[in-house]
């Protein structure tokens, strides 16, 4: 409850001569009431009107930094709103690239073993061709010396054959001198 001073000791009207008196046009000199609801009597100072002119300045400047501060409230709601939400969208964004990069990955492993594993058989195989053409090329190198063992056992038989029938020719030869006598 706000309180209130009687009137009638500063030589103020009373209410029922504010009613009556309240009608006409009042002098600026004289403001009927103050900030506490009292009557002045007497001229006001003008340095109280600078003063109260100040004052409704700095108010009506309060009351603009107000509105400013609500509308400047207002902007960093939206702000913040909106920043929320392009923060969730850039989150979702990055967890779909994750989930992304991590299946690209796995894929990326899964050939890998994939090709690992076809080099590998394929190094098998080729291990087992290798060994098949070294045991080919043993084959025929055994081959090939009991081929030239037996050209030489063959010349060899050929050149005692050839002995032997040309020892046999001249034994021929011998007999026949023999005989003609």
């Amino acid at each position: 409850m706000q309180r209130e001073l009687n009137p009638s000791l500063f030589g103020a009207k009373s209410a029922s001569e504010k009613s009556s008196t309240s009608t006409g046009p009042m002098d600026p000199a004289f403001p009927s009431q103050t900030s506490m609801g009292l009557r002045v009597p007497g001229p006001v100072a003008p340095e109280f009107k600078v003063l109260e002119a100040a004052i409704h300045q700095l108010k009506l400047q309060l009351q603009a930094s107000e509105k400013r501060h609500d509308v400047l409230v207002a902007q960093l709601h939206e702000l913040a709103r909106t920043t929320a939400g392009r923060f969730e969208r850039v989150s979702q964004a990055l967890a779909r690239m994750e989930n992304s990069a991590a299946q690209q990955i796995q894929e990326l492993n899964s050939k890998y073993s994939g090709i690992a594993s076809k080099v590998n058989e394929r190094k098998v195989q080729d291990a087992k061709v290798q060994e098949m053409i070294d045991r080919h090329n043993n084959i025929v190198r055994g081959f090939e010396n009991r081929l030239t063992h037996m050209q030489r056992l063959i010349s060899e038989q050929e050149l005692q054959l050839h002995n032997a029938q040309s020892a046999l020719e001249d034994a021929r030869h011998e007999l026949q001198k023999i005989r003609r006598p």
